[in-house]
């Protein structure tokens, strides 16, 4: 699907963000998930947040609709603490590159999200173990 030389990979984005990060400089959007709060630890590891963008479209987590080479979003479910698993939804910003941001779906957005992301998974997607 994807070909070799574009590999995905999380670049982040400061609308999600309230801590300086290696990747972006923080600017919280007020209607936007903070992935600071929910993980902090996780936020600040770019490479984590990659091997777990890779691992839910591997796992075929992904929205059926293709922007060039790379699915619009990509869903998985992240064991961010001890016992403690979020819904992230990562999606895709420049498809030349193949390059997402991601963000923790809250628990306001969680019940009409869940229906909505399981009309967008490929049919072989589906819920496994979280992703650590």
């Amino acid at each position: 699907m994807i070909p070799q030389r574009q590999v995905p990979r999380y670049v982040g984005s400061g609308e999600h963000k309230r801590f300086p990060n290696p990747l972006c400089v923080p600017s919280l959007r007020t209607d936007a998930s903070d992935c600071d709060r929910v993980a902090p630890g996780l936020s600040q590891d770019p490479e984590r947040l990659t091997r777990v963008l890779l691992e839910a479209i591997h796992r075929g987590q992904v929205d059926r609709k293709l922007e060039g080479a790379f699915p619009r979003h990509v869903w998985g479910r992240i064991a961010v603490a001890e016992g403690r698993v979020e819904l992230f939804e990562a999606r895709l910003t420049n498809q030349a590159k193949g390059e997402y941001k991601g963000y923790f779906i809250t628990e306001e957005d969680l019940t009409g999200k869940l229906a909505w992301v399981g009309t967008k998974l490929r049919p072989a997607g589906g819920w496994d173990e979280p992703i650590r």
